[in-house]
């Protein structure tokens, strides 16, 4: 087949695309127009027998709404994904139809206090469904790496009291009580803040040492990964890392560039630790923090921002005083600071400012971005 045949298909398959993704819009308008004058009929116009057929009516069109949706959302996620492959195996890429092929392969990275062993953490889960969500991005170039900082009291400090104090409980007892009962009792207590410190040691670790066990955990994992899913000619890599993840997301950056792995930059999610140093030679740092998130506001970040600051003990910047970013901001343009206003640290898996913030700093995500869905 002609290159300029192979033009044509691919230029019809996204404007198919396109067309669909229109109908998609347009379809979740009109029903929620439908729904909301559903509701209103219910509510406001009519009683009895009359009420609650209508009431009937509205229970059985929304999830038929949803499920119509669903599927749509599906055949365009399929659609664009071969589409994809089409243009970067004929070296199409430029008059593909869309403004940006292939998509980013996007890789997520969890924070301290992590449960999963050898499985992502379900936070990087609801990450990934909230990036599936609010884009037209590809499964499978959405991808949660399995947990990091995952490691317990016990396994720490061979804790004790985690331990039920082995053999110790025939012997010993506090207040008329057997000390494996206390230990019951009071091991929670006891191994959430260890757990948590140690947590946050690994982290300074991770930063300052340019990449330790989990920064080398991390490399692996994408290797892999790339290995079996490989990317595709003119495809970039973003890394998204919640909390403590940002710090092993920046070292990560220079090792993969290394690898002739294009990584168009890094987005840190209340992450508190980070070194931009390794990030801006070869790409953009996107820092975005919750107003409401005091443990994730960029105290220990590593930049050219931290020459100026007049005060070293004051994060730069800071969102959390109004008009302080303002000073530091545009001192280096591979760095940006974004602001959410949601509930704090733990909200970011599920705020779609995040997709948005990415989407404004990387051209690569513009195009993938849907629009607002009745979902």
């Amino acid at each position: 087949m002609s290159t300029a045949r192979i033009q044509i298909d691919t230029e019809q398959l996204a404007a198919t695309i396109s067309a669909l993704a229109a109908f998609q819009e347009s379809f979740n308008h009109h029903n929620i127009g439908v729904f909301q004058h559903m509701q209103a009929l219910v509510e406001d116009m009519y009683a009895g027998n009359i009420q609650a057929l209508i009431g009937e009516a509205v229970i059985l069109f929304n999830p038929r709404c949803v499920g119509v949706n669903q599927a749509l959302d599906a055949f365009i996620r399929r659609l664009t994904a071969l589409l994809e492959r089409i243009c970067a195996a004929d070296q199409l890429t430029p008059g593909c139809g869309l403004p940006t092929l292939p998509s980013p392969r996007v890789y997520f990275i969890n924070g301290i206090n992590a449960t999963e062993h050898g499985a992502p953490e379900p936070e990087m889960i609801d990450l990934k469904h909230m990036f599936a969500t609010n884009t037209f991005i590809p499964e499978h170039n959405l991808v949660p790496l399995n947990a990091i900082y995952n490691q317990d009291s016990a396994q720490i400090l061979n804790n004790p009291f985690a331990t039920g104090l082995q053999g110790w409980q025939k012997d010993l007892g506090l207040f008329g009580y057997p000390v494996g009962y206390v230990a019951h009792v009071f091991s929670p207590l006891i191994s959430s803040p260890v757990t948590t410190a140690v947590g946050v040691n690994q982290v300074l670790q991770e930063q300052s040492s340019g990449g330790a066990m989990y920064t080398k955990q991390m490399y692996a994992e994408i290797q892999a990964n790339i290995v079996h899913d490989p990317l595709l000619p003119g495809q970039k890599v973003i890394i998204v890392a919640h909390s403590g993840g940002g710090a092993v997301a920046s070292n990560l950056v220079p090792l993969l560039e290394k690898d002739g792995i294009d990584v168009a930059g890094t987005v840190t999610l209340g992450s508190p630790a980070v070194d931009d140093t390794r990030v801006t030679p070869f790409g953009h740092a996107l820092h975005i923090v919750d107003r409401k998130d005091a443990l994730g506001q960029p105290w220990l970040h590593r930049n050219r921002l931290s020459s100026v600051s007049p005060n070293p003990f004051i994060p730069r910047p800071y969102p959390l005083i109004p008009g302080f970013a303002e000073e530091y901001i545009d001192v280096d343009p591979n760095i940006d600071y974004e602001t959410t206003h949601s509930t704090g640290h733990s909200s970011y898996m599920t705020n779609p400012e995040v997709v948005d913030y990415t989407a404004e700093h990387f051209a690569e995500m513009q195009a993938w971005v849907k629009p607002e869905f009745c979902n």
